[in-house]
């Protein structure tokens, strides 16, 4: 059975406050990225025993929250978040993970399709510190060389090394 990418997330230690705060966020925007508010109430569940108390009317807030309820969900995330200095850099790096190991676990059967799969996943979350090699671009790679089961076997080893460190940097 597939995760989900909250799933992910808790499995890697990743979610947090700000993580949630950017899921949110980005379901108002029609991104991928979706949490709902039973996410948000299931982690203030889990959270509300260990916060300040000063904080508790907010993780309150977030119990039991609706849909309807999106703007106030986001500004109490932003409050806890901001107050447990979460970064949504960093929350943005956390999803782009689980996303990319989402993507990773369905390449490796078609080289042109999954190498496409690639270059569209960094074109979507930026190509700032990716591990992949666009053929043509800063490389003399021919199309015949770059579309190939040993070149997609290559940048798939790269990219799961890749996402190991990330993952290991972000925790």
């Amino acid at each position: 059975m597939k995760m989900t990418p909250i799933e992910r997330l808790k499995a890697h230690g990743l979610i947090d406050w700000s993580v949630l705060q950017f899921g949110m966020s980005s379901n108002r925007y029609g991104s991928t990225i979706f949490v709902t508010p039973n996410d948000v109430s299931d982690y203030a569940m889990e959270e509300i025993g260990s916060l300040p108390e000063d904080l508790v009317p907010i993780c309150g807030e977030l119990i039991g929250a609706e849909s309807a309820d999106a703007d106030k969900i986001i500004v109490a995330l932003g409050v806890l978040s901001q107050r447990f200095g979460q970064s949504l850099d960093i929350a943005k790096r956390k999803w782009r993970a689980v996303f990319l190991e989402a993507l990773l676990e369905e390449l490796g059967s078609d080289p042109v399709y999954d190498l496409l799969k690639m270059g569209e996943f960094w074109a979507e979350w930026g190509m700032g510190d990716k591990p992949y090699v666009v053929q043509g671009v800063d490389n003399n790679i021919e199309p015949g060389d770059y579309y190939t089961e040993s070149n997609l076997l290559m940048a798939m080893d790269a990219h799961n090394k890749w996402l190991d460190a990330e993952i290991l940097s972000l925790k």
